[in-house]
C-alpha cells in the first residue's frame, strides 16, 4: 500500500487515462514534490540563465539545499550534476524508497 498519493501533473495540467486522473505514489509523489518547490523557488530559471560558472555553483547547492529541506530526503545525498548534453540531474537518496533523478532543463 501507497504512504503518498498524488495526481500527475503534466505539461502543467493535470493527467489523464481516460476519464479518470492518473495517480502517481511514493517516490514519483517526492520527485513531483520537488519538481513544483524548486520552479516555484525560480531556482532552476536562475541555473539555466547564469553564465558565471562560480554563481552557477552557488545557485546548484541553493537548489540541494532545497531539496535536503524536504524530510523524506536523507542529508547529505542531494547532489546536481551536468550531463556532457548540458543538462542539470538532481539526484539524492529518500528515507523508505531509495534514490530518486530529477531533470532539471
Amino acid at each position: 500500500m501507497a504512504k503518498y498519493t498524488d495526481i500527475r501533473i503534466d505539461a502543467d495540467d493535470l493527467a489523464f487515462s481516460d476519464v479518470h486522473a492518473v495517480l502517481i505514489h511514493d517516490r514519483d509523489v517526492i520527485v513531483q514534490d520537488l519538481r513544483h518547490a524548486l520552479r516555484a523557488s525560480g531556482l532552476p530559471t536562475r541555473l539555466v540563465g547564469e553564465r558565471d560558472r562560480e554563481r552557477r555553483q552557488l545557485v546548484c547547492q541553493r537548489i540541494e539545499a532545497l531539496a535536503e529541506e524536504d524530510p523524506r530526503i536523507v542529508p547529505g545525498t542531494v547532489t546536481m550534476t551536468r550531463t556532457s548534453g548540458g543538462k542539470f540531474v538532481l539526484t539524492g537518496r529518500t528515507y523508505e524508497f531509495g534514490a530518486i533523478t530529477l531533470e532539471i532543463y
